[in-house]
């Protein structure tokens, strides 16, 4: 039973660390500007990136990264169990997405999950990363280039890596359900590029 008890304490404190503003609390700092009130309105890098430059977006990237290989370092650090890791990974990134003071208004996850799979296996993390930035540099789109990176990732997984399929498969639902209104504007040829 005291197992079951840390167990969700972790799993709480992991919640709450994805909760943390980020692209909030850097807009503010640098511009003086919520970006939930600009752009695409979402907490993220790449809007981030729209209202307030590079520098700004990097800072919020490596933040909401950060967020995720944390929560991973630190499950990992007490000898959690595997399917615990797991739950840990999708509580991290379920806060970045639905923080509880502002349920309809977190970002996409794509950052958190690419640090949830640097803490778990970081070629995977990294592969992520680059599949990111090869399909963004070819289509300009950052949500096209998210949700077919976090495909790629599933499908290899799937392929060469099982150990670590459930935690894709956990991650790219999560990331695919926070990016239903791009997947609408893409089909529809609606969605904003740079």
């Amino acid at each position: 039973m005291d197992n079951f008890y840390y167990d969700i304490a972790v799993i709480f404190a992991a919640y709450l660390l994805g909760t943390t503003p980020s692209a909030v609390w850097v807009c503010r700092v640098l511009i003086n500007q919520d970006p939930r009130d600009k752009g695409s309105h979402n907490p993220g890098a790449t809007n981030v990136m729209r209202i307030a430059g590079r520098k700004a977006a990097l800072i919020t990237f490596l933040c909401d990264f950060g967020k995720g290989w944390l929560a991973l370092a630190l499950a990992q650090s007490l000898a959690l169990s595997h399917p615990m890791l797991v739950v840990t990974a999708i509580a991290v990134t379920l806060g970045h997405i639905m923080p509880f003071y502002a349920l309809r208004r977190g970002g996409k996850g794509v950052a958190t999950a690419m640090g949830v799979c640097v803490g778990f296996y970081w070629p995977l993390g990294v592969a992520m990363m680059l599949c990111w930035l090869l399909i963004f540099a070819i289509s300009r789109t950052s949500s096209l280039a998210s949700l077919l990176s976090c495909a790629v990732i599933c499908v290899a997984c799937t392929l060469f890596l099982q150990q670590y399929e459930e935690i894709t498969a956990a991650l790219g639902l999560l990331l695919f359900v926070s990016h239903r209104d791009n997947i609408r504007r893409l089909i529809a040829k609606q969605e904003h590029h740079f």
